[in-house]
């Protein structure tokens, strides 16, 4: 039974489509124009601005919260709290979600707290 499990694999692996083939690598040709340097190091770019929530306590918490988050660092890296990127994500998807009414208050409580830890 096993000689037979055996050959039914083999011949199953012989019947499959073979794999096609490799493509050529097409090498574009030196250009005469000499290589240009960016305006500035890809570090020192701005970010993309941010839109507000458009929520006052909720913005005023996420400037503080970015503005504060390397002395909240020791608690992200207890998972204790969210990275800046990650907490204003939540946020922006509780706008859209059936929680938004609840949304301004949250943001006060939350601003109110982070003040404590920050200032």
């Amino acid at each position: 039974m096993a000689r037979a499990l055996v050959l039914a694999l083999l011949l199953h692996a012989c019947a499959s489509a073979p794999a096609p083939a490799p493509q050529p690598v097409v090498v574009a040709p030196a250009s005469a124009e000499p290589a240009t340097e960016p305006s500035a190091p890809p570090a020192e770019r701005a970010a993309p601005a941010e839109e507000p929530l458009g929520i006052r306590d909720c913005d005023e918490y996420l400037a503080l919260y970015r503005d504060c988050e390397p002395k909240l660092a020791g608690e992200i890296a207890a998972g204790n709290r969210r990275a800046y990127r990650a907490e204003r994500a939540r946020l922006v998807y509780l706008k859209s979600s059936d929680e938004a009414p609840a949304l301004p208050s949250a943001c006060g409580d939350m601003l109110r707290e982070l003040e404590q830890v920050c200032r």
